[in-house]
């Protein structure tokens, strides 16, 4: 039997959807998925937006950013810090579309 090479790039895609979509099992990531859909925003203003802790929000963005999802957009100095922009990547904007969160927006 010839090795079907389709067989490998299937797994693959489907090793990356199973990565992201258990990044998006948690509620505060999938929040800021759809934040982020929206435009660039750093850590601080999706905690506001969001009403949630900067802590933990920074946290998500991490994850998120590791996997993939999201990317760095700029780092800009504000009061002797370095704050974070971040936006969708074209794979998060895609999986946002795909899941079908654009229409609730």
């Amino acid at each position: 039997m010839p090795f079907d090479i389709n067989l490998n790039v299937r797994q693959q895609r489907y090793k990356t959807l199973t990565n992201a979509l258990q990044v998006l099992g948690h509620p505060t990531r999938l929040a800021i998925l759809d934040a982020l859909a929206d435009g660039p925003a750093s850590p601080n203003q999706l905690s506001i937006r969001g009403e949630m802790a900067l802590g933990s929000v920074a946290y998500h963005v991490r994850t998120m950013a590791d996997s993939g999802l999201i990317e760095l957009q700029k780092e800009t100095r504000k009061r002797g810090a370095i704050e974070h922009t971040y936006k969708l990547s074209r794979r998060g904007r895609k999986l946002w579309k795909d899941l079908g969160l654009e229409e609730l927006s």
